[in-house]
């Protein structure tokens, strides 16, 4: 997964921002299989085409019994510590 790329080179490769933009990652893939999302600002909107695309309907089928994941369980942590997202008031502070 590369996520937030800037550009996508002939052979492939995908560079994608980091460390808040004061570096450029380029990324290799290995494999025919890419995934990644586009910054929305770094490429040029699309051109109406002239024809209509075709559309359609595809039924997705998912064999469970194939699955390599299972869901176990969900424990959520108990706390006596105030949440964050409830405070009226939240003072930070730091050091250089």
């Amino acid at each position: 997964m590369a996520s937030d790329i800037s550009s996508i080179g002939d052979d492939g490769h995908v560079v994608r921002p980091m460390y808040a933009g004061n570096a450029m990652a380029t990324i290799e893939f290995d494999g025919p299989v890419k995934v990644i999302s586009v910054r929305g600002t770094a490429f040029d909107a699309a051109k109406p085409a002239a024809a209509a695309a075709a559309v359609e309907k595809v039924s997705a089928e998912i064999d469970t019994a194939s699955a390599k994941m299972e869901f176990v369980s969900f424990n959520q942590t108990k706390s006596d510590r105030p949440q964050l997202t409830e405070a009226r008031i939240v003072v930070s502070g730091g050091a250089d």
